[in-house]
Order: C-alpha cells, then structure tokens, then sequence
C-alpha cells in the first residue's frame, strides 16, 4: 500500500469526508487513520475530545514556525497544536505512523510529543496538509517549564527567557 496517500475516507470522524466550509464541500482525508486513533488512545484523547478542541482553534492568525514557513495554531483550550506540513513532511510523517504508535503503546510514559492525527483538505482550490499534536505545554501537565529551549537549527538566540528574568 502507499502509505503517503490518505485513505479516502475518515473512519475516525463522525461524520463524512466531505465537510462544509462556507456552504462549499471541503474535501478532507486522514493519513494512517488507525494508527494515529492507537496513539490518541494511548494518551487517552478521544475522537469526541480530538474534534471538540478543533472546533475551538485560536483563530488569530497563528503563530509561524520559524524558517520552515509552518503556522501552528493553538486550541483554545491549550490541549492541541494544529500545525501546518509539506506534502512530503505529511508523506513521511504517514510512513512511520504504525512504528510510532507502537512506540507509545511500548513506553505510555514517554516524554516524546504524540502527533495525533494527520491530514489534508482542499480549500478553494489549494491543498493544505497539517497535523494534529498534542501540546508539551498543556495545562494538564500540572506545571509550566522553567526553561524553554529550541534544539533545532542554529544556537543563535535560542533560550527563551522567564518572564520578569534580569536581562
């Protein structure tokens, strides 16, 4: 099977493929549905509460993501990340689903952040590919990082200082 194609339907939302934007279909597919539910599962986010929280985006505008060009946006609840993906960070994302989510099933306790779903839809003639992530900075984690450190790409102005810290 070709895994960097999406099934054509959603068997993991309640309702059809199809959704409607503005009276306008929106063609809409998950990738590797099944495994992205075994590690949503395994971190006990239900399809009702994966929709729920999609529902609720912080519709600002989104944050862009560095030199990659991606848009994150936030659920309002602080849960979910929607980030935005290449067709082919979308494609190799699919690929290695299965190995992922046995990852999670093996290690629940793992630290490593669950991407829960991932998906393309087509709107107004442009294919846009995004996934679904849950937040490393959740409120139900119980507490804020003291530190925040991004470990990707140049070490140049990358400590993100506390807030009231001396400069």
């Amino acid at each position: 099977p070709d895994l960097a194609r999406p099934r054509p339907t959603s068997p993991h939302l309640p309702r059809p493929p199809q959704v409607l934007f503005k009276a306008h279909p929106v063609p809409f597919a998950a990738f590797q549905p099944a495994a992205f539910r075994a590690i949503r599962r395994s971190c006990g986010v239900s399809d009702a509460a994966l929709l729920e929280a999609l529902a609720a985006l912080d519709d600002s505008g989104g944050l862009q993501g560095g030199a990659s060009g991606a848009f994150l946006f936030p659920s309002l609840d602080g849960s979910l990340v929607v980030k935005t993906l290449s067709a082919a960070e979308a494609g190799l994302l699919a690929q290695h689903a299965p190995q992922y989510a046995t990852y999670f099933a093996e290690q629940p306790s793992s630290l490593i952040n669950r991407f829960l779903g991932c998906y393309k839809m087509t709107l107004y003639a442009h294919t846009f590919h995004f996934a679904v992530l849950s937040s490393v900075f959740a409120p139900a984690l119980g507490a804020k990082p003291s530190v925040c450190y991004d470990l990707k790409g140049s070490w140049v102005d990358r400590l993100v200082k506390r807030p009231g810290a001396p400069t």
